[in-house]
């Protein structure tokens, strides 16, 4: 039996259209999580590392805020990109040594490699600008690499950016609209 259009699920970048004021909240949700994991870490508390993973499972999840609204290239990058998020957040569970940090370094370069797509495709109307995929790329990529100082600062600041950003956009396509009427 085919599911029903009602409850297939929405695409976060199209709740970018449709509901940006929700689709803010939830990315800095996602932002402050990474921030509570930073505070974990740079405190020394034995649960850091788990906080910092899941913290990284959280983002991947929201990885599809960042996705352009058409095209083929930057679907394929995200599956990519959180591919390489969940080898980083099991990396992050292993204690500190040559497997860990090769699994670390490598799950970088994987969410680097697939977020190249997506900010390719960036740029168009109705779309986050590319700052906002560079700025998450390069908070992935400090909590990958730097997850016991603290790294998950870095992805926490860069979430809650562009949940500024959503809301911004928000409030300047309203203002055009009101202004078109």
């Amino acid at each position: 039996m085919p599911t029903p259009p009602y409850a297939r699920p929405v695409r976060l970048s199209i709740l970018l259209v449709t509901r940006p004021a929700h689709l803010a909240r939830l990315v800095a949700l996602v932002g402050m999580a990474a921030l509570v994991a930073a505070a974990l870490a740079l405190g020394g508390h034995p649960l850091a590392p788990v906080a910092t993973s899941m913290a990284l499972v959280v983002t991947a999840l929201s990885l599809d805020v960042l996705a352009p609204l058409s095209g083929r290239a930057a679907a394929l990058g995200l599956w990519v990109a959180r591919a390489g998020v969940a080898i980083g957040a099991g990396a992050v569970l292993l204690p500190d040594g040559g497997l860990g940090t090769a699994l670390r370094v490598a799950a970088a370069i994987v969410v680097v490699a697939g977020l190249l797509p997506v900010a390719r495709g960036a740029g168009r109307r109705g779309d986050l600008p590319l700052r906002a995929t560079t700025a998450v790329g390069a908070g992935l990529v400090a909590a990958l690499l730097a997850p016991t100082v603290g790294g998950c600062l870095v992805l926490g600041l860069a979430w809650l950016s562009v949940a500024a950003l959503i809301h911004a956009m928000s409030l300047a396509w309203s203002r055009a609209a009101v202004a078109r009427a």
